[in-house]
């Protein structure tokens, strides 16, 4: 799909707990097709490029040369030019101070170790009343502790939050969390996320359809009080 500059669309991704948390926290986000966006960790750029669909422009910042060699290549290949990707950390990037009106970041944050800092940068470049919205990892919900550990290891894993710690972490920043909310929730979604840990199961177009709609069924119509992930929604006062 890069080398003939396809445009992305969320389904494409082989990971169908990548597909519904992309629509999950992008989608009630309230983006605009006139704000400034940073994605936060951007990867390879594939949800990057999804959001820039919807707004002015969009920021992705990656510390991996790779990752972002990569997003680039597929830049050069389009004719989009509203996406743009730095290899930085978020505290050394040198963005101007109230310049985003929102911040995106998909399973970032646990594996940052300088949270403090890096959401006191993020709060000052979000312009007042500009929003960040997040996924961080919790694994609530999976019981096995071997496989926890295998996770935290196979991913750089630094820390899994739960609703209270999240929450804590952003408002000692000075954002005022709108909400906190557990996504993946139930025993259906932690079977299938404990597949992935233990041979990384892969899914077929058909299947990862069906999985993203029971993901989205049983947090719409049975949701748990704890999940796979956490979605949070904060703003800068105003």
């Amino acid at each position: 799909m890069r080398r003939l500059a396809i445009p992305p669309r969320a389904w494409m991704r082989p990971n169908p707990f990548k597909v519904y948390e992309f629509y999950k926290l992008v989608l009630p986000s309230g983006l605009q097709a006139e704000h400034r966006v940073l994605d936060l960790g951007s990867g390879h750029g594939y949800s990057t490029w999804l959001i820039a669909e919807k707004c002015a422009s969009v920021v992705g910042i990656e510390p991996s040369v790779g990752a972002v060699n990569s997003a680039r290549r597929f830049s050069e290949r389009s004719r989009r030019g509203n996406v743009e990707f730095h290899v930085t950390v978020l505290e050394q990037a040198d963005l101007a101070v109230s310049s985003f009106d929102r911040i995106y970041s998909f399973c970032v944050l646990e594996h940052i170790n300088n949270l403090e800092m890096v959401l006191s940068t993020a709060y000052d470049i979000l312009k007042p009343g500009g929003e960040m919205h997040v996924t961080v990892d919790s694994l609530e919900s999976v019981s096995d502790r071997i496989l926890i550990a295998k996770h935290r290891q196979d991913h750089g894993v630094f820390q899994y939050f739960t609703t209270e710690s999240i929450k804590q972490a952003f408002e000692t920043s000075g954002f005022e969390v709108m909400e906190v909310q557990p996504i993946m929730t139930g025993s259906f979604a932690a079977k299938e996320f404990e597949k992935r840990i233990r041979d990384k199961y892969r899914y077929g177009i058909a299947r990862r359809i069906l999985t993203v709609c029971r993901l989205l069924y049983t947090d719409r119509f049975s949701p748990g009080e704890s999940g796979i992930m956490l979605v949070l929604r904060a703003k800068r006062p105003a």
